[in-house]
């Protein structure tokens, strides 16, 4: 997904810091790339999951990426996730917010282990013969 990536929508990192800021700066929920500090994107999702409030979940099949659409949080709560489970936040302050749809609860760490058992299942499978 390198149009994220483009020179007309630079993507605004996470920096941890002291200061009790906002981040990322939204009032509406924000698509925020994630990079997985190990193979197991596991850890950087619950990480975030019991640290802030997020929506939806997408998680690379291929590269140890994704993005969730998450409520804006103090940078302080999130330092606790970057670094040792997830190794970058970033995201396009110019790109797609959205207001939370009414009755869409937050994503929690069971459906996380769920769609992560799913996809072993789905690679698991034996061919037909």
């Amino acid at each position: 997904m390198n149009g994220l990536k483009s020179p007309t929508s630079p993507l605004s990192p996470f920096a941890a810091t002291d200061s009790p800021q906002i981040w990322p700066a939204s009032n509406n929920i924000a698509l925020v790339e994630i990079k997985f500090a190990d193979s197991r994107s596991y850890d950087c999702l619950k990480c975030l999951a019991e640290h802030t409030e997020l929506f939806f979940f997408y998680r690379s099949e291929v590269e140890r990426s994704g993005y969730v659409w998450m409520r804006p949080v103090l940078l302080t709560i999130l330092s606790s996730c970057v670094g040792m489970h997830c190794s970058s936040l970033s995201y396009n302050e110019n790109g797609m917010q959205m207001r939370r749809p009414v009755g869409l609860p937050p994503v929690t760490t069971i459906d996380i282990i769920l769609s992560l058992v799913m996809f072993n299942k789905r690679n698991t499978k034996a061919p037909h013969t």
